[in-house]
């Protein structure tokens, strides 16, 4: 089976390089470096970190923030998932494709982490050039001093570390909601305590056979708000159960009806406030 491998190629501005998976697809893309040797060190970098790096998940307000090196997932212009890995220094080092789930985001960082370290790279032709031994002797004495520099770095670190605030708790549930459902909460109470404290997939096969007006709406909410908690938090698809059920009054809309003697009854046609809590089951 073929390799992965870092792709360096030569633009009119500089040098960019690419991750490519071993079954030829890209996984993500670099910045424009202004020369060879900055593109070498960026790729360098990403097998060092990428392996180890932890994720940030920015289009889920609740996860705490990690610090650099790492991965972040991030919504782009048009509200779709991308990742970027950063360095020690916060800068980007590769870029992804837009995906249309925070799910396929998360298994494009875990590709990035599992080819890049052991990835191949591919220089442009005619940009191998050797080097005076010179300039390898003091870029290595360079690096021999910031390794010198490095225990103080940490140190100072782990002391912000301790002072910092305790992780907020992961989500465990997800929500939707139904406006103005044009049915009586009456009737809509009656089909939704059948499935109050109920898993998921029980539910929806007890909706299935209903025959009843509102069992359809309360099936539709109950999808979204299983989709909500798998693409948005993460949570798994087989322990979900339905924690909260509520049915509230709605628009009321007011019509008439003709009586006797020129006179008129008034008829208030009720809609339903539909809410809808899924867990995941300990």
């Amino acid at each position: 089976m073929a390799n992965s491998k870092f792709l360096i190629k030569k633009t009119d501005t500089g040098f960019n390089f690419m991750l490519i998976a071993p079954n030829s697809q890209p996984i993500g893309a670099s910045k424009v470096f202004k020369s060879l040797d900055e593109a070498k060190a960026a790729v360098e970098e990403v097998k060092k970190i990428a392996a180890s790096a932890p994720t940030e998940n920015q289009t889920n307000k609740t996860v705490k923030e990690e610090k650099a090196p790492k991965f972040v997932i991030y919504f782009d212009k048009a509200e779709k998932f991308r990742f970027r890995l950063e360095g020690e220094d916060g800068s980007a080092l590769l870029s992804s494709e837009p995906y249309n789930s925070a799910a396929s985001a998360r298994n494009g960082v875990a590709s990035v982490a599992k080819n890049a370290e052991s990835a191949d790279v591919e220089l442009p032709e005619g940009e191998e050039a050797v080097k005076e031994p010179v300039k390898e002797e003091k870029k290595a004495a360079k690096k021999e001093a910031k390794a010198e520099k490095k225990p103080a770095k940490e140190s100072k670190k782990a002391k912000k570390e301790v002072k910092e605030e305790p992780a907020k708790p992961a989500v465990t549930e997800a929500h939707a909601f139904a406006r103005d459902v044009r049915i009586t909460p009456r009737k809509v109470r009656l089909v939704a305590n059948l499935v109050r404290g109920k898993d998921v997939k029980d539910a929806l096969g007890i909706l299935a056979i209903c025959n009843r007006v509102a069992a359809k709406p309360i099936e539709k909410l109950i999808r979204s708000a299983s989709a909500n908690a798998v693409n948005n938090f993460g949570l798994e698809q087989d322990k979900l159960y339905i924690s909260e059920i509520q049915v509230g009054d709605g628009l009321k809309i007011k019509r008439y009806i003709p009586r006797a003697k020129g006179s008129a009854s008034g008829i208030i046609k009720r809609n339903a406030n539909v809410r809808i809590t899924v867990k995941e089951r300990n």
